[in-house]
Protein backbone atom coordinates (compact mmCIF):
# COMPACT_ATOMS: atom_id res chain seq x y z
CA UNK A 1 0.00 0.00 0.00
CA UNK A 2 1.37 3.20 -0.98
CA UNK A 3 1.71 6.08 1.68
CA UNK A 4 0.24 9.23 1.22
CA UNK A 5 0.53 12.97 2.67
CA UNK A 6 -3.74 13.97 3.23
CA UNK A 7 -3.75 17.61 3.55
CA UNK A 8 -7.21 19.31 4.22
CA UNK A 9 -7.45 22.69 2.54
CA UNK A 10 -9.52 25.97 4.14
CA UNK A 11 -12.38 24.90 2.62
CA UNK A 12 -12.91 21.44 3.33
CA UNK A 13 -11.74 19.35 0.74
CA UNK A 14 -9.40 16.70 1.03
CA UNK A 15 -6.09 15.72 -0.97
CA UNK A 16 -3.38 12.70 -1.07
CA UNK A 17 0.08 13.55 -1.99
CA UNK A 18 2.09 10.67 -3.04
CA UNK A 19 4.81 10.72 0.02
CA UNK A 20 6.93 9.16 -2.05
CA UNK A 21 7.08 11.92 -4.31
CA UNK A 22 7.78 14.43 -1.11
CA UNK A 23 10.74 12.04 -0.06
CA UNK A 24 12.28 11.89 -3.81
CA UNK A 25 12.12 15.50 -3.81
CA UNK A 26 13.75 15.88 -0.53
CA UNK A 27 16.03 13.44 -1.05
CA UNK A 28 17.16 14.70 -4.91
CA UNK A 29 18.11 18.01 -2.27
CA UNK A 30 20.57 16.51 -0.48
CA UNK A 31 22.15 14.22 -2.09
CA UNK A 32 23.70 16.99 -4.60
CA UNK A 33 24.48 18.86 -2.20
CA UNK A 34 26.56 16.11 -0.13
CA UNK A 35 28.75 13.33 -2.09
CA UNK A 36 28.21 11.21 1.19
CA UNK A 37 24.48 10.99 0.68
CA UNK A 38 22.89 8.36 -0.87
CA UNK A 39 19.81 9.56 -2.71
CA UNK A 40 18.14 5.78 -2.36
CA UNK A 41 18.83 5.94 1.42
CA UNK A 42 17.80 9.46 1.89
CA UNK A 43 14.01 8.69 0.10
CA UNK A 44 13.54 5.31 2.56
CA UNK A 45 14.40 7.86 5.45
CA UNK A 46 11.96 10.05 4.78
CA UNK A 47 9.30 7.57 4.17
CA UNK A 48 10.34 6.01 7.35
CA UNK A 49 9.88 9.40 9.27
CA UNK A 50 6.22 11.09 9.29
CA UNK A 51 7.73 14.32 10.78
CA UNK A 52 10.32 14.72 7.72
CA UNK A 53 7.72 14.37 5.23
CA UNK A 54 5.91 17.11 6.78
CA UNK A 55 8.82 19.07 7.64
CA UNK A 56 10.00 19.09 4.23
CA UNK A 57 6.40 19.38 2.35
CA UNK A 58 5.67 22.41 4.26
CA UNK A 59 8.70 23.97 4.00
CA UNK A 60 10.29 23.12 1.00
CA UNK A 61 7.66 22.79 -1.25
CA UNK A 62 4.76 24.26 -3.24
CA UNK A 63 1.54 24.06 -3.92
CA UNK A 64 2.14 23.97 -7.68
CA UNK A 65 4.91 21.38 -6.81
CA UNK A 66 2.37 18.40 -5.87
CA UNK A 67 -1.14 19.44 -7.51
CA UNK A 68 -0.88 17.70 -10.90
CA UNK A 69 -0.06 14.45 -8.72
CA UNK A 70 -1.88 15.50 -5.82
CA UNK A 71 -5.79 12.87 -5.76
CA UNK A 72 -8.97 15.20 -3.83
CA UNK A 73 -10.47 12.45 -1.62
CA UNK A 74 -13.17 14.59 -0.48
CA UNK A 75 -15.28 17.34 -1.91
CA UNK A 76 -15.25 20.82 -0.46
CA UNK A 77 -17.78 21.58 2.66
CA UNK A 78 -20.96 22.76 1.23
CA UNK A 79 -21.25 26.46 2.95
CA UNK A 80 -23.69 27.23 5.54
CA UNK A 81 -25.78 29.80 3.89
CA UNK A 82 -27.99 30.25 6.55
CA UNK A 83 -25.28 30.60 9.17
CA UNK A 84 -23.81 33.50 6.81
CA UNK A 85 -27.17 34.72 6.68
CA UNK A 86 -27.32 35.14 10.82
CA UNK A 87 -23.71 35.79 11.46
CA UNK A 88 -22.10 36.90 8.54
CA UNK A 89 -21.18 40.44 8.25
CA UNK A 90 -23.23 42.46 6.15
CA UNK A 91 -23.49 45.70 5.09
CA UNK A 92 -25.64 48.21 3.30
CA UNK A 93 -24.68 49.45 0.10
CA UNK A 94 -26.45 51.84 -3.02
CA UNK A 95 -26.40 50.55 -6.17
Amino acid sequence: MAKKLRVTMPDGSKWDVPADLIAKNRAEYYSKRSSDTIYEEEVEFALSDNYELFDWAENNMNWKDVRQFAVEVKAPDEPDYQEGWVNGDKEVVEC
